[in-house]
């Protein structure tokens, strides 16, 4: 799980926008997950191979659209609660 500020305001049709581009590359890499957002803040819970969550939260890290990106939670294994 990781979190970033927005460097610029997203209105509705631009988080719209976000989210067609994360689905397209998130399955390109095997990666699923959720993105929540308030205001400028977001909050990505992500899962897929190590790898490759990893390298997205690097990506992340590095995109100047986003400031004070961090992991706040990485978990190899956990116990599904629901299917």
């Amino acid at each position: 799980m990781d979190t970033c500020n927005a460097i610029t305001h997203f209105c509705p049709d631009d988080l719209e926008q976000l989210l067609v581009l994360a689905r397209e590359h998130y399955d390109s890499v095997g990666i699923s997950g959720i993105l929540l957002s308030k205001g400028d803040r977001f909050l990505h819970f992500l899962r897929g191979t190590p790898g490759a969550v990893d390298a997205l939260e690097v990506g992340i890290g590095r995109d100047p659209r986003h400031a004070d990106a961090r992991v706040v939670f990485d978990e190899l294994e956990f116990e599904h609660q629901f299917d």
